[in-house]
């Protein structure tokens, strides 16, 4: 993450992270440098599209059907 922050490319690209660990000591680093947000595993994909709703505001909103499918 810290990399990636000091890219002026990458520094504004949201970053989720997907995980099965859920201990805030390990995942507290990760937010402190700019992880959004995070998704424990097993996840379905809603839980997808509200963490990406949450992070990209309302603007961001999959037509229906468009989540079918996904290999999650």
């Amino acid at each position: 993450m810290k990399a990636l922050r000091q890219n002026n490319l990458w520094q504004t690209i949201p970053v989720v992270l997907i995980t099965t660990e859920g201990r805030q000591e390990v995942l507290a680093p990760f937010l402190e440098n700019g992880v959004q947000a995070y998704i424990r595993k097993p996840f379905r994909p809603e839980d997808i599209k509200e963490k990406l709703q949450s992070i990209l505001g309302e603007a961001w909103v999959p037509h229906a059907g468009e989540l079918e499918g996904c290999d999650f």
